[in-house]
């Protein structure tokens, strides 16, 4: 999922979650289906951010083996060896993909508290208009 789609998601989701006194029962009732779908999104951005971590720690080593081992120039310390992978076109654009792998899960899971926030607003509000329709005001 790009960054574009999430924010398209993003706004998909907070419509549906508009709520008021007319349309609770509304809301309730798709706040099940919302979390099955940003679950299952999230569950499937994991699964992409793992993937590339792997490939980017996948080629960080076969870089760093190249460099110490088989590269004409020899290197002082790992950080120097480092410091030569991290300029490399290809280990950068993989970086940049998991970062905003990264990005797009951490705003999946925000996105799952904030539908679970807005549910347990939604029941705290009608606790509340019930306890005053018993009882009366405070």
């Amino acid at each position: 999922m790009t960054i574009e789609q999430l924010a398209e998601f993003d706004a998909i989701i907070n419509s549906k979650l508009q709520w008021d006194e007319k349309n609770v029962d509304q809301v309730l009732r798709r706040i099940l289906d919302l979390k099955i779908k940003v679950l299952g999104k999230f569950t499937q951005t994991v699964d992409e951010y793992k993937d590339l971590e792997n490939q980017r720690s996948k080629l960080h080593g076969e870089r760093f083996k190249w460099y110490n081992e088989s590269s004409p120039r020899k290197y002082d310390s790992r950080k120097d060896i480092d410091d030569m992978i991290n300029q490399e076109v290809d280990y950068f654009e993989i970086c940049r993909k998991v970062n905003r792998s990264k990005i797009v899960c951490d705003h999946l899971e925000k996105m799952m508290k904030f539908i679970s926030d807005t549910e347990w607003d939604i029941r705290n509000w009608l606790d509340v208009k019930k306890m005053l329709k018993e009882y009366g005001s405070f």
